[in-house]
């Protein structure tokens, strides 16, 4: 398992840096803002285009707005799955998310397949209890800044 956390141990780290480590296929973890209405301390994606500067202004279908000179990486959800802290679900056939590169604090982790898979084919996988405690270390870092 290969982890990169920004901010560890340098806070300076550039962000566009860490995303352009990212290929297609790869997890990453988007810090998001505390009390958000999901009720969730961060997102996991699965990176589906490479990192790119916004040409022209848009709202993407979740309701986010980019501004021309952003830096935008874009990915699937990992939907958390209802019946384990560790359990998620790749939603494959929803809309892709555009996300601002900065907000991107944790990239390249595995997450396991389990064995089964829940209505729409769609497969679960598992986050290991070191990268959940990774990555919530993380997230907790950035919250107290």
């Amino acid at each position: 398992m290969f982890l990169n956390w920004v901010g560890e141990p340098n806070y300076n780290v550039d962000v566009n840096g860490l995303v352009a480590t990212l290929d297609v296929g790869d997890n990453f973890v988007v810090n998001v803002e505390v009390g958000n209405f999901k009720g969730v301390d961060f997102w996991i994606k699965c990176y589906s285009r490479p990192l790119h500067c916004v040409q022209k202004t848009f709202t993407d279908k979740w309701g986010t707005s980019f501004e021309v000179g952003d830096y935008v990486v874009v990915g699937l959800y990992y939907q958390k799955w209802v019946t384990n802290e560790h359990s998620y679900v790749l939603l494959k056939d929803s809309h892709l998310a555009y996300l601002h590169s900065h907000l991107v604090c944790v990239v390249k982790f595995l997450m396991s397949p389990k064995d089964y898979k829940v209505s729409g084919n769609s497969s679960v996988y598992e986050l290991s209890d070191h990268t959940l405690t990774s990555i919530q270390s993380v997230i907790a870092t950035l919250e107290e800044d």
